[in-house]
């Protein structure tokens, strides 16, 4: 929740900013720097924020399980020259059900490559 409260103090905050523009200096200034903010707050939703906010969700609603993995395919991309990106499949045991399978992306520190097998 820690990242939705931060998304909503950014908008709410930008939003003030706009409209103080309006009345401090001009209408169409201030509705302009308050559209672009919004814009931009959007993007950061889409890219950002939605990702963190269904992870947190994930981390508070989610039910602890095993897993094995079953595959592990590099796909290329290194990240800031510290972590390999990986394409997972995984065969997650609950405690609760059957076992199924899953797909997830996930980040192996360049160093530890070399140890790491499925």
């Amino acid at each position: 929740m820690k990242t939705t409260r931060i998304f909503y103090f950014m908008t709410v905050t930008s939003l003030l900013a706009g409209v103080v523009v309006m009345f401090a200096y001009d209408m169409a200034t201030g509705a302009i720097c308050t559209l672009v903010i919004l814009v931009i707050l959007g993007l950061l939703y889409l890219f950002v924020f939605k990702t963190l906010m269904k992870s947190e969700r994930l981390m508070q609603t989610g039910v602890p399980a095993r897993a094995r993995v079953v595959t592990a395919r590099y796909t290329g991309a290194i990240i800031n020259d510290v972590y390999k990106e990986y394409d997972f499949t995984l065969e997650v045991f609950p405690e609760k059900g059957e076992p199924y399978e899953t797909r997830t992306r996930g980040l192996v520190p360049i160093e530890e490559v070399s140890h790491f097998k499925p």
